[in-house]
C-alpha cells in the first residue's frame, strides 16, 4: 500500500474530524425517553375534531372567543373573525404594530418609540411603547411613557403585563422586569423588579406568572441569558394582583421559561440535560405536578386553558446545516393534551407549527417565516 500523500492526507484528516462534529452532535441532542410521559400521538385526522380552514390576514398573535388579531404586511392590525371569516382592518396609521393581545373589550400592541444613546461609545438602543383600542369605541392610547424597551405583551381583562428594561436601559446586556397596567384604574404596578433577568410573563385574573434568573449563579457572566438550554438556571415566578404576595413556583437548577396561566393552573417548558425539554404543568391548588409532553430543543409556547394543554415542537425547516439534518423531524408538530383524562392528540405533524389557544378552540399556523396554512381546531 502507497502512503498518503500530504494532501490526501490533509482530506482524510477533515472528513475525521467532521465525521467527530456530527456523532458529537448527534449525541448531544439525542431525547431520552421519559416514561411518565404520554405516548406520540398519529398525526389528526379529519374526522378526529371539527375544523375550520383559516384565510386571516397577516401573522396571526392572540385569540379571544371567535375572534384573532394579526398583524398584516404593512404592519397595520386585522381583526377576523373564525367562524365566518369576517375581516376588518382596526389600525391605520402607518406605524408597524407586533405582539398584539386580544381580550373582549380591547386589543393592545407594541410599536417602536424613540432612539436612546448610551453613554460612553455604547452605541444607541430603540425603545418601544404600549397601545390599547376600545373595540367598542375605537379610542385607542399610549399607556407608557418611560423610556424602555418593552415586548412579550399579554392581557387578561383590564390588566396588561410586559416586560420592561427601564431599569437596565443604559446597560449594553438586555436585562428585563415585570410591569402590569390596570386599564380599569388608569394606573401601572411593578411585578417583579429584581436582580438579573424576570421574562415572560403571562397573567390570568389576579395572578401574573414569569420566568425569573435572579437566583442564578451565572448572573454577571456571559451564561446568564434564559435561552433554551439546561444550564441557564431559570426559575418560574408568580405574583398576585390582589393580596401583593410573591411565590417561587417552580426551582430545578435549570431553564424554565415560557409560562402560560389559567386559573390555577400554570403550565412551562422545562429543558433537560439530554437538550429535550419537558411540558410541565401544576396546579396551584393542590401543589401536583406532572409532565404532559416533550417540547423538543426549540422554543415552544405551551399554553394552558380549563380543559387543555396545547403546544408546538419544531424543528427549522427552512435553514441547512447539521441542526436541519440532526433533528427529530418525526417529533415535531402541534398537540393538545386533555387534562380530564391525559390522553395528548396531534393537531398537526408540520415541522414548524405554532399554536394559539382560548377556551376549546386552538388556532394553528404552518410554515416557514411566511404562514402557508392555517386553521382553527375545536378541541371539545
Amino acid at each position: 500500500m502507497q502512503p498518503m500523500d500530504g494532501s490526501k492526507r490533509t482530506k482524510a484528516a477533515i472528513l475525521a474530524a467532521l465525521f467527530t462534529v456530527v456523532v458529537g452532535i448527534s449525541a448531544c441532542y439525542k431525547i431520552a425517553p421519559h416514561s411518565s410521559l404520554p405516548p406520540l400521538p398519529a398525526p389528526l385526522s379529519s374526522s378526529e375534531f371539527e375544523g375550520i380552514e383559516l384565510d386571516a390576514h397577516g401573522l396571526l398573535t392572540d385569540i379571544y372567543g371567535d375572534n384573532a388579531v394579526g398583524t398584516h404586511d404593512d404592519g397595520e392590525l386585522w381583526l377576523t373573525n373564525i367562524r365566518t371569516g369576517e375581516a376588518r382592518q382596526i389600525t391605520d396609521d402607518g406605524r408597524y404594530k407586533w405582539g398584539a393581545v386580544l381580550s373582549a373589550t380591547h386589543v393592545a400592541w407594541v410599536a417602536r418609540g424613540e432612539e436612546i444613546q448610551l453613554p460612553g461609545d455604547g452605541g444607541s438602543k430603540n425603545t418601544t411603547n404600549v397601545f390599547v383600542m376600545d373595540l367598542f369605541t375605537g379610542e385607542r392610547r399610549r399607556i407608557t411613557d418611560v423610556p424602555a424597551n418593552r415586548n412579550h405583551l399579554r392581557i387578561s381583562g383590564s390588566r396588561l403585563v410586559w416586560q420592561d428594561n427601564r431599569n437596565e436601559l443604559q446597560e449594553r446586556k438586555e436585562r428585563y422586569d415585570i410591569y402590569a397596567y390596570d386599564l380599569s384604574e388608569d394606573r401601572e404596578i411593578p411585578i417583579a423588579v429584581a436582580a438579573g433577568h424576570q421574562k415572560e410573563p403571562d397573567i390570568h385574573g389576579d395572578i401574573v406568572v414569569w420566568s425569573d434568573n435572579r437566583n442564578s449563579p451565572r448572573i454577571g457572566t456571559r451564561a446568564e441569558g434564559c435561552h433554551n438550554l439546561p444550564d441557564r438556571h431559570c426559575d418560574i415566578y408568580s405574583y398576585n394582583l390582589a393580596t401583593g404576595e410573591e411565590k417561587l413556583l417552580a426551582q430545578t437548577g435549570t431553564n424554565n421559561g415560557l409560562p402560560s396561566i389559567h386559573g390555577n393552573l400554570v403550565v412551562w417548558q422545562q429543558y433537560l440535560e439530554t437538550g429535550s425539554s419537558l411540558i410541565v404543568l401544576l396546579d396551584m391548588s393542590s401543589g401536583e405536578r406532572r409532565d404532559v409532553g416533550s417540547g423538543g430543543r426549540s422554543n415552544t409556547r405551551p399554553l394552558v386553558s380549563s380543559t387543555h394543554v396545547v403546544w408546538a415542537v419544531k424543528e427549522p425547516c427552512d435553514v441547512g446545516g447539521l441542526p436541519r439534518l440532526l433533528g427529530n423531524k418525526s417529533a415535531t408538530g402541534a398537540f393538545a393534551y386533555r387534562l380530564d383524562n391525559g390522553e395528548v392528540h396531534s393537531l398537526s405533524n408540520y415541522v414548524e407549527a405554532s399554536a394559539l389557544l382560548h377556551d376549546n378552540m386552538a388556532v394553528i399556523t404552518e410554515g416557514c417565516q411566511i404562514p402557508s396554512r392555517r386553521y382553527a381546531v375545536f378541541l371539545d
